[in-house]
């Protein structure tokens, strides 16, 4: 809520409580990670994740052998601890599984590992399906641009979204729900970070841009 308040602020609303919507481009990205980004980056460092429902120890961002099951995690820099996780994890939570790890877990059932699903590489990594889900109000609720203008920055994040969309539904709104490592490192791979001009920002900013924080909601 400070986060909606603060850009109502910006924007001269009077309303009390009213939801402000506004359009960032990356052009303002400095005003907009260090007045926003960086809100909403302390709140997804604490730690907290909300599949597992758990806290992810801070070691996890040393080495992903500690903790990876499905043999496809690395540690990428940059993300926040709360990604650090297997998305085999989701199968061991028991009778405390939440909603989003039993949709994580009925994904991978008998699979290695969630990249392996059949749909995973079309529905998460083929660039003429990214093109046509980011028109899909599911997956981008705010449209990312002409095809011949996306970079591999905004393919990540489509892709970040396909993949939630594709777990969880309707659940997935807000980018509160994290992508296992595994699924994350897949769509680096697919998407370099070198292939844009992203390793000049930071956080998720970095590795999404600034739709994932349009789109951010933090849990009130």
């Amino acid at each position: 809520m400070e986060m909606r308040r603060m850009l109502a602020r910006r924007r001269g609303s009077r309303i009390v409580g009213e939801r402000t919507v506004v359009t960032v481009g990356d052009d303002h990205a400095r005003w907009f990670y260090d007045r926003f980004c960086s809100s909403a980056e302390r709140m997804i460092n604490n730690g907290k994740n909300n599949v597992l429902k758990r806290m992810i120890d801070g070691k996890r961002l040393q080495d992903a052998r500690g903790f990876c099951a499905c043999g496809e995690c690395e540690i990428i820099d940059g993300i926040p601890l709360s990604y650090a996780y297997c998305c085999k994890e989701a199968m061991d939570v028991g009778s405390a599984r939440s909603v989003a790890a039993n949709n994580l877990a009925n994904k991978i059932g008998s699979l290695s590992c969630v990249t392996k699903h059949s749909s995973f590489y079309s529905l998460c990594l083929d660039i003429e399906v990214l093109n046509m889900l980011s028109n899909h109000k599911g997956v981008c609720t705010q449209w990312p641009g002409m095809e011949e203008t996306l970079t591999s920055r905004d393919y990540r994040y489509i892709a970040y979204r396909a993949f939630s969309y594709w777990t969880h539904g309707d659940d997935c709104r807000g980018n509160t729900l994290e992508p296992p490592l595994c699924v994350l490192h897949k769509i680096i791979q697919k998407f370099p970070m070198e292939d844009d001009s992203s390793l000049e920002q930071r956080g998720l900013l970095n590795v999404f841009g600034i739709g994932f924080y349009n789109e951010y909601e933090d849990q009130d």
